[in-house]
């Protein structure tokens, strides 16, 4: 598993976050610590996960249900 993208977008309080997986997409729940799982988009073979939030966190961890974990800082525009 890895986080390819952690963004922040102040001027609509959005906080994305991708994420692939070695697993066939949908066989595995990517989930972003604190904001809930992400959802599998196969069409692009990667995990999102897009929220409104005020708090966005300084760094992201995104853990799966079949093992492992990632960590990506977040980029703040």
């Amino acid at each position: 598993m890895n986080v390819t993208k952690a963004g922040y977008r102040q001027s609509k309080k959005r906080l994305i976050v991708y994420a692939t997986s070695d697993a066939p997409p949908g066989t595995v729940t990517l989930s972003v610590t604190g904001f809930g799982p992400m959802t599998c988009n196969s069409r692009k073979n990667r995990y999102q996960l897009k929220v409104t939030t005020q708090s966005p966190p300084a760094v992201v961890e995104v853990t799966s249900s079949a093992s492992g974990s990632d960590t990506r800082a977040v980029r703040f525009r």
